[in-house]
């Protein structure tokens, strides 16, 4: 149930630290949105309908300069207010809007790229990908990011961001080369591998832990001209085993030959709907895709229909969002309503675990409680130049495991996500890891991990810093407790959350 805004307008008066934070906010001058605005149901309201605020927040700030954000960072900390940072919004689980206070960096919206080299483009905390990706071809150029137009970049950035681009530049969070942040003490920082080291490395795979970041400064690309779309589907291969099939022949043959500009993924929908199919990009010629994939089709069974068209860079970039447009309003309102979890592996994934989720697609296709998609992405990245905290930079694979109410997922104020769903992902987790409910009951052991980008909020701090950041996390809570000893910035899964001293 969404909370009542009459009801918590009542606590807020009630409650001093509301006075006490809102006189000192608005004693900085800084624009504001609290239950008693109009704008703060819509303010207030996730990208994700299945995670309203509880307890919604005491106040919105809505900062145009980083003195703004200094200011609300010492009325936090004045007040033992805690503060998270909302720049897209598009967290699955609305961890932006878990705060006391949160800072939503909507009104950072510079985007400067240089037309000399080295290239470099320095990109407002308040941009979405579709702003970025139309305002570097421009000029000629791009960086690697994700396929939704509407995802923030400096979320995305800072916790990973896989592309298509990806397996020949790395991802968004390796192209920055500084960041613009205001820490939690109020200090102004521009935080560089030589200036910052330690800062530099936490902020690049746990941002939200460390600071508030204004601005990324990253490395661009020259942009591609265009791209082949490609997609196989399998008419014949209807049975697990013969989807594992096709699956081991697409692993094993793109392990060997795929080349950088070759993106991989394969979707598989479960029976109750019936898809499964693999399909990507290719950075290049449709002359040369048609030469690399020969072997690959010749491997699959004889039916498999392949399809591909040559499209202009935005072209394609428009054809991975099914048309949505690239550009994006200030004011972003769209909404859904799902849970996710995620899968990372560092090796090839084994047969038995492949079979395993094929078996349970099948066993469950008319009795799951919700309607699921599973998705694969080939990762295999490229090496970074400097290291990070990304604790998925060594996977092979990175599994998106999707599940909205059945059937159609629902559109803002319809539908309800049902209890049995969480228990349902927890075993299709199982299905690939082997895991018996006693070993885990999220169902991750052995080697699997998870994608902090697929963030999921049904896991406890512990086990979310161990799937997320696996051996990293020593070294993230030293940094932590010396950046923000009292805990301002705060969301569920931060680092230190669940390892109070």
């Amino acid at each position: 149930m969404r909370p009542l805004l009459p009801l918590l307008l009542l606590l807020f008066a009630a409650t001093p630290l509301t006075a006490t934070l809102l006189s000192c906010l608005h004693a900085a001058s800084i624009p504001l949105s609290t239950p008693s605005s109009p704008s703060y149901p819509s303010l207030s309201t996730p990208y994700n309908l299945r995670t309203p605020p509880s307890p919604a927040p005491l106040a919105i700030a809505l900062p145009h300069t980083r003195t703004h954000i200094a200011a609300a960072l010492h009325c936090a900390t004045l007040h033992a207010a805690t503060v998270s940072v909302r720049s897209g919004g598009h967290s699955y689980a609305a961890f932006s809007l878990s705060a006391t206070l949160i800072l939503d960096l909507r009104h950072f919206r510079t985007l400067a790229p240089a037309p000399t080299p080295p290239y470099l483009a320095t990109i407002g905390a308040g941009r979405r990908l579709g702003d970025v990706a139309t305002a570097l071809h421009a000029v000629g150029r791009a960086i690697p990011h994700g396929l939704c137009p509407g995802v923030g970049l400096a979320g995305h950035a800072l916790h990973g961001g896989f592309g298509y681009t990806s397996r020949m530049w790395g991802t968004s969070l390796d192209a920055i080369r500084s960041l613009d942040v205001v820490l939690p003490n109020s200090t102004l920082a521009t935080v560089t591998a030589a200036s910052h080291p330690d800062l530099f490395w936490a902020l690049r795979g746990a941002g939200e832990s460390f600071g508030v970041v204004t601005a990324l400064t990253v490395a661009t690309h020259p942009a591609p001209q265009g791209a082949v779309v490609w997609n196989c589907s399998f008419p014949s291969a209807t049975t697990p085993a013969a989807r594992a099939r096709v699956f081991a022949v697409l692993q094993n043959w793109a392990l060997a030959h795929a080349p950088p500009e070759l993106a991989v993924r394969m979707l598989v929908v479960p029976p109750r709907v019936d898809a499964f199919i693999v399909s990507g990009a290719y950075w290049g010629p449709a002359a040369a895709f048609d030469t690399l994939i020969a072997p690959l089709l010749a491997l699959w069974p004889k039916d498999t229909v392949a399809r591909s068209a040559e499209l202009p860079y935005l072209a394609a970039l428009r054809s991975f969002t099914n048309g949505e447009a690239l550009p994006q309003p200030v004011d972003y309102d769209r909404h859904d309503l799902f849970f996710a979890k995620s899968l990372t592996y560092p090796r090839a994934l084994p047969a038995e675990a492949v079979g395993g989720f094929f078996e349970f697609m099948e066993e469950t296709a008319a009795t799951a409680p919700v309607g699921v998609y599973v998705v694969f992405d080939l990762y295999d990245l490229p090496k970074p130049a400097v290291g990070s905290s990304y604790g998925a930079e060594d996977a092979v694979w990175t599994l998106q495991l999707m599940s909205l109410p059945w059937p159609t997922g629902a559109t803002e104020g319809a539908g309800e996500y049902p209890d049995a769903g969480y228990g349902y992902m927890d075993d299709l987790v199982r299905s690939f890891t082997g895991a018996s409910e006693g070993e885990s009951g999220s169902g991750y052991v052995g080697d699997w991990g998870a994608y902090v980008n697929y963030v999921d909020d049904t896991l406890s701090p512990r086990e979310a810093h161990r799937l997320y950041y696996g051996e990293k996390y020593g070294r993230l809570l030293r940094i932590r407790r010396k950046v923000d000893p009292r805990g301002v910035l705060w969301g569920p899964q931060n680092v230190g959350v669940g390892d109070e001293e």
